[in-house]
């Protein structure tokens, strides 16, 4: 299991993480958003699975965002 590393509150500075690789994180602040990276090189199909706090939704805090290079090419919220 890894934990993330700070700084990686944007895309430049995303927490690289290898397929079958538990992270375990925290959003510590409102407003905080915390970047990690997972590199393909085929089609396929990735599952993520996380918890959040009870008193919240995952809405509150979960995005994915799918890149091309630096071209953002969808998002999911």
């Amino acid at each position: 299991m890894a934990n993330e590393e700070e700084d990686n509150n944007n895309q430049s500075t995303a927490n690289q993480i290898d397929f079958g690789e538990t992270v375990t994180g925290n959003i510590s602040a409102p407003g905080e958003q915390d970047y990690f990276a997972i590199n393909v090189s085929s089609p396929g199909t990735i599952n993520i699975s996380f918890n959040t706090p009870t008193n919240s939704s995952e809405n509150d805090y979960f995005a994915i965002g799918i890149l091309r290079g630096q071209e953002v090419i969808a998002k999911y919220y």
